[in-house]
């Protein structure tokens, strides 16, 4: 199986490659039709090339990871290792892509157990979402470009996830980066979708430049940045030398210090707090690349690093806390925004903002399943509805406000269907998937070890159980603004607009088919049946966490006991979670979830209520921060984006264009040319003024020399009648008073006069020239 992985990246960068070459040249030659025509086929079949590989890999028996095997049998022990493979995982080493010295990189995917999951659920729901794309992106201008793009994301995100070191993960890391610029400012000639584009890749340039520091952290350490070097190093808690004195930095060992700089750049890719400003204003693109970023691809990159170096995060217990506390404060905090917002897309943004803070939850509990598991369910439910908000918003001629909706569900019966099958599953209505996997991580995040138990338990758990109030209610709130109660907008969109499209309503059943069944992968093991349906997560990923899971100590995971190791009132001897405390925690979080449904229902399930807006003016201050998103974006203006403006104008005004273009390069040859202006004056081919410009500049050169105190004498000397005054025979270190002409009146020299050398001694036979008296006279020299 030489170079089978290769396939799966390659197949969207060719799709990539032709439609920016060749999808301009099509449109014109044949007519714009037959240029879309072309353009989609290439970028669908591109994806759908490489989900087929993916699908094939995972799922064949003897060549495969054995998912199939693992669905009959409820375990991967039992798998024989096929051509190719060794263990749970395919390396494909393509070719050495950088050789210095002793250190080689070499340009190598791996396809394992959590490598493999990704790319299924990149490669699948990215196909629906280029699907859904060639109705909504029908009319552009753009389209080739457009699908050249989604393609180009695609290859980077598989990259991201393929690849066997940190240094081809962070290639890709950085292609989704600069696709996601592409895409959200595609709309470029308009200003606001241009500086949205500009914003995400600022800010995600913020995050990169702390993975660059983790990676060369632990490349000092290690000697290596590939998994499988980093895995061996951590291996062992006692000897690796990632928690050793000689390599602590600034007092915290170097696990702690490369785990917090890799940390912040998940905070720049995952959107969590601070950098997570980006996301919202990512709705500035077309609606299906909202769906590709904010469901399958950009967006889990963060969760996908923390689980793949699950083994290095696992000996960061303060990281991980850390990681931990900011996931739970992300998760409710945006959820409080979602609900004031009325863009349809902007409620959805903080939405995934909010889920992906659950998922970091997960992450800082050492839970990682239960971060892939939701993960996997909110690529689901979360592109769908993307994409059916991207329905309504065709429908209602690009009209994103859900004030000026509502009655959709008499014209959009599909969309309406999708859309309510989704706002169960990311309410955490049993028994669809969201229910699933929101509901493990509020388990984790109340019975898990952490650096500080049980206090983060308590806290990560109100605040991921308050998120969940928060996501029920603005989630039917957008509901029923939208397809609920009659349509309050004008009736020329409503009469010609509001329809469905056949192409578009595809990718929506399939995805909320997905959304409503795709929890059960991870089937709780209290409820009825788990021996016939296991949670097949857990088995599938425990090759990937197997390391990290046996640590003990304090870097122990798994569930807390009491300090003298007796279990605690939700575990039994052998600290497995009981099943009464399953139902306890399943019972809490679907009340909290039905309660967020009703309050939703009693306020909106009409459109916009008399009740709604005397909630908004009771709660004053608390809506107007939640409404203005708590002006988070007005404050880094004022503290960070002004100062840094004021000063580029400084820097630009100041120093660039006047310091180093005006006085510098304009100085210089204004100068040069102002010289040669003037010179070129007496250049004109006459031979008389040649002549008069030779003896005056002669007349200036000789007047000089014998001006020079230093080098003549003016007049007679009266004090030495023997020096008639000129030129001097010898300069040397004569001293001279500058405030006269003549050196008759200076004070006379204090030094005594050299020792002349033997060949300055007179010779035999030759008279010595007279002596000049001491005194004043004697700085005139010999005559």
């Amino acid at each position: 199986m030489e170079h089978t992985l290769l396939w799966i990246p390659l197949f969207p960068l060719m799709g990539a490659i032709f439609n920016l070459l060749f999808g301009g040249l099509i449109k014109r030659w044949a007519g714009p039709r037959i240029g879309k025509e072309v353009a989609h086929l290439v970028a669908i079949g591109a994806v759908a090339f490489s989900c087929f590989f993916v699908f094939s890999l995972v799922m064949q028996p003897g060549h495969g990871l054995g998912f199939m095997h693992l669905l009959q049998t409820g375990n991967l022990r039992e798998i024989i290792p096929g051509p190719g493979r060794s263990g749970h995982r395919i390396v494909d080493q393509v070719y050495p892509w950088i050789v210095s010295g002793d250190t080689i990189v070499y340009f190598e995917l791996l396809l394992d157990n959590l490598s493999g999951l990704m790319c299924m659920i990149i490669t699948g729901v990215g196909l629906l979402i280029h699907i859904f794309s060639v109705g909504y992106m029908a009319n552009d201008e753009g389209y080739h470009r457009y699908f050249a793009y989604l393609n180009l994301f695609m290859a980077s995100m598989l990259i991201l996830v393929l690849g066997k070191s940190l240094v081809l993960t962070f290639v890709g890391w950085e292609g989704v980066g600069l696709c996601s610029y592409l895409l959200i400012g595609f709309w470029f000639t308009d200003e606001a979708k241009a500086t949205a584009g500009r914003k995400a890749f600022i800010t995600n340039r913020i995050g990169d430049f702390g993975v660059i520091l983790g990676m060369l952290i632990l490349f000092s350490v290690v000697g290596s940045l590939d998994y499988d070097a980093i895995r061996g190093s951590c291996a062992s808690v006692a000897d690796t030398p990632l928690l050793a004195d000689e390599t602590a930095i600034f007092g915290v060992s170097a696990a702690t210090a490369a785990t917090l700089c890799l940390f912040l750049g998940c905070t720049g890719k995952s959107a969590q707090i601070p950098l997570y400003v980006w996301l919202p204003d990512a709705m500035a693109g077309p609606t299906p690349v909202s769906a590709l970023i904010h469901a399958a691809t950009m967006v889990t990159a963060g969760i996908y690093l923390c689980v793949r170096l699950n083994f290095l995060f696992a000996l960061a217990p303060l990281t991980m806390a850390i990681i931990a506390l900011i996931g739970g404060v992300t998760a409710f905090f945006a959820a409080t925004i979602a609900i004031t917002q009325n863009d349809i897309k902007k409620v959805l943004a903080y939405s995934t903002v909010s889920q992906l803070g659950y998922m970091f939850l997960a992450v800082g509990m050492g839970a990682w399943t239960s971060a892939m598991f939701h993960v996997m369910t909110h690529a689901f439910f979360k592109a769908c509805l993307f994409l059916g908000s991207g329905a309504v918003i065709e429908a209602c001629h690009h009209n994103q406000d859900i004030r000026t909706m509502g009655g959709l569900r008499k014209k959009m019966p599909v969309t309406r269907i999708t859309f309510l099958l989704s706002c169960l599953a990311i309410a955490g209505i049993p028994p669809l998937s969201g229910f699933f996997s929101k509901d493990e991580i509020l388990l984790h995040a109340y019975v898990d070890w952490s650096a500080w138990s049980p206090g983060l338990n308590y806290a990560g758990y109100l605040l991921g159980l308050a998120a969940a109030l928060c996501t029920a209610m603005y989630m039917f709130r957008l509901y029923f603004l939208a397809f609920a109660g009659s349509w309050r907008g004008d009736s020329h969109t409503w009469e010609h607009h509001v329809k469905e499209h056949g192409i578009m309503s595809l990718p929506l059943v399939i995805l909320a088919v997905l959304a409503t069944f795709g929890g059960f992968l991870g089937y709780p093991h209290a409820l009825p049946g788990h021996d016939k349906l296991p949670h097949m997560l857990d088995a599938w990923l425990e090759p990937v966490t197997s390391i990290s899971r046996a640590f003990t100590g304090e870097y122990q995971l798994g569930v807390r006991t009491q300090l003298d190791g007796a279990p605690l009132w939700f575990a039994d001897a052998d600290r497995h979670i009981t099943a009464a405390a399953e139902f306890t925690f399943m019972g809490v979080s679907v009340a909290v979830a039905f309660v967020g449904l009703g309050l939703a229902y009693a306020l909106y399930r009409n459109g916009p209520s008399s009740q709604a807006a005397s909630w908004a003016k009771r709660l004053g201050l608390l809506h107007a921060l939640s409404r203005g998103k708590y002006f988070v974006d007005e404050i880094y203006k004022a503290l960070i984006l002004g100062p840094l403006y004021r000063l580029s104008q400084v820097l630009w005004l100041g120093v660039d264009q006047t310091i180093i273009d005006d006085l510098g390069v304009r100085g210089v040859a204004g100068t040069v040319s102002v010289i040669g202006n003037g010179v070129r004056i007496w250049h004109n081919g006459s031979l008389r003024r040649y002549l008069v410009m030779l003896v005056l500049g002669a007349t200036v050169v000789l007047g000089s020399v014998y001006c020079n105190p230093r080098v003549s004498q003016v007049g007679p000397n009266v004090l030495n009648p023997t020096d008639p005054g000129g030129l001097r025979p010898q300069q040397g270190g004569v001293p001279v008073d500058w405030s006269r002409w003549w050196y008759r009146d200076a004070d006379p020299p204090t030094a005594k006069a050299p020792a002349r050398s033997a060949a300055q001694a007179p010779r035999p036979g030759v008279q010595a020239p007279p002596v000049a008296p001491a005194g004043p006279a004697a700085r005139g020299g010999v005559r």
